[in-house]
């Protein structure tokens, strides 16, 4: 049965980019610096206007990000940049009414309970994107974007991440959205790839790498 289209674009943007996103895919869209991956993430979390074409979410024009951000939720390159360094995390981070799903999520995170009061600033990189990660797997949103998810991640973090973008994909049907300048990442976990260029994301080149 083929999947359902969650996001799509139609001669969107001054790079007139074209591309589906299959819903419960890992979908990666891979280039190199300064091939617009960050400034199309911002428009499929409706953070930044579509100028040009048509940006859908499900179906309809995507909304701002206040009325997207309960469907669809990120990860940044910087884990610290996105959270106050003095709030714990318990604070900050577990959603209200989910805290038993929160402490769970950290538990198959490989975090220990005590993280929940320690403040984000006394938290490697890794373990903080493992809890901006944990939020997400509590909350179980319909999608997420990640973008460069990895850049401000030590190397021997990174296979830990990638299974967790793994798992929820597999055990949430979660459309997951990855950013990033790595061709091997690309393949690695990609069900659909796009390649970027500087003026263009070429469609002909999608996969189903990891079906």
């Amino acid at each position: 049965m083929p999947s359902e289209i969650l996001y799509r674009a139609s001669n969107c943007s001054q790079q007139r980019y074209y591309f589906e996103i299959e819903e419960g895919k890992i979908t990666v869209f891979w280039g190199a610096q300064n091939t617009g991956k960050s400034s199309l993430a911002r428009m499929l979390l409706g953070l930044s206007p579509v100028n040009s074409g048509s940006l859908t979410f499900s179906g309809a024009p995507i909304p701002d990000f206040r009325s997207l951000r309960t469907k669809v939720q990120a990860v940044f390159p910087d884990p610290h940049t996105a959270c106050s360094p003095m709030q714990t995390i318990r604070e900050q981070f577990c959603p209200i009414g989910r805290e038993n799903l929160f402490a769970k999520a950290l538990k198959d995170m490989g975090l220990a309970p005590a993280i929940l009061e320690q403040r984000s600033v006394e938290l490697c990189p890794g373990n903080l994107q493992r809890v901006h990660l944990a939020r997400i797997q509590a909350i179980s949103p319909q999608a997420l974007i990640a973008d460069d998810p990895l850049r401000n991640i030590p190397p021997s973090d990174h296979g830990n991440i990638l299974e967790i973008l793994k798992r929820l994909r597999t055990e949430q049907n979660m459309t997951i959205v990855v950013f990033t300048r790595s061709s091997a990442l690309a393949n690695q976990i990609g069900n659909q790839i796009f390649p970027m260029s500087d003026d263009a994301i070429r469609t002909q080149e999608n996969l189903h790498a990891n079906d």
